[in-house]
């Protein structure tokens, strides 16, 4: 059984929840070569391919729930086709949508959840569907999360301060002490200009500790050689 996201509201704006343990049975993914989608976090895209928008069509008539997933290395061959992708996704609230020019649309995604690929599901659709199950970041070690937490947070505050032109106003809420430890992480993640395989393996690891330490290594690599101005920081 599909259990029904559960609608919120923040600011007066809808969104959704989705709680872990909820098995998904039939949720449409948009495959995409180079992007690891994190909860809490945004993503704008561009739709033009047939199968995409007729995909995009029906999610926004039904619970507008979209499973972004990387695709795996050599995905080129096969495309068209069913190609590779990684069994960890992100799920997404398609929150708007515009027409834009000739047959293609703009869309913004709200992350809303980590979840793995239990099977490939088969339809009579141009588009593919997978049953996936929403999993939940493990921060069960609260004392090991907040000094990880405060390892990452002192990296990040170091490299902003050594970029130029970078308005660091929308990273406050980052520091935020009653932020959710996660939440930072995956938005950090989410910002860095690292590789797409890179921010994968952030994507797919569970425990907040591990991934944290994970990130302030990628924080002190980007230290040493700082990204240029156009970095764009999370809020």
């Amino acid at each position: 059984m599909t259990p029904a996201p559960v609608p919120a509201y923040a600011n007066g704006v809808e969104t959704v929840t989705l709680e872990p343990g909820t098995l998904l049975e039939s949720l449409p993914i948009f495959p995409l070569p180079t992007v690891a989608f994190f909860p809490n976090t945004l993503l704008p895209l561009h739709v033009f391919e047939p199968r995409y928008l007729a995909m995009l069509e029906d999610v926004w008539n039904g619970d507008r729930l979209l499973g972004i997933v990387q695709l795996r290395e050599g995905w080129e061959e096969t495309y068209f086709g069913a190609p590779g992708v990684h069994p960890f996704l992100g799920i997404g609230h398609v929150m708007h949508r515009t027409e834009a020019t000739g047959d293609r649309l703009n869309i913004l995604v709200r992350g809303l959840s980590r979840a793995r690929i239990v099977r490939e599901v088969p339809n009579e659709f141009s588009y593919r569907s997978v049953t996936a199950d929403v999993v939940d970041s493990d921060a069960s070690d609260p004392i090991e999360t907040a000094h990880r937490l405060a390892t990452v947070r002192h990296l990040f505050s170091r490299l902003l301060a050594g970029l130029d032109g970078v308005d660091v106003a929308g990273a406050e809420a980052l520091f935020a002490p009653d932020a959710d430890p996660s939440v930072v992480v995956d938005a950090i993640a989410s910002a860095l200009p690292i590789e797409a395989d890179v921010k994968q393996d952030l994507l797919a690891e569970l425990d907040v500790p591990r991934r944290a330490d994970r990130l302030a290594g990628l924080l002190v690599q980007l230290a040493a050689t700082p990204p240029d101005a156009g970095f764009s920081v999370p809020s």
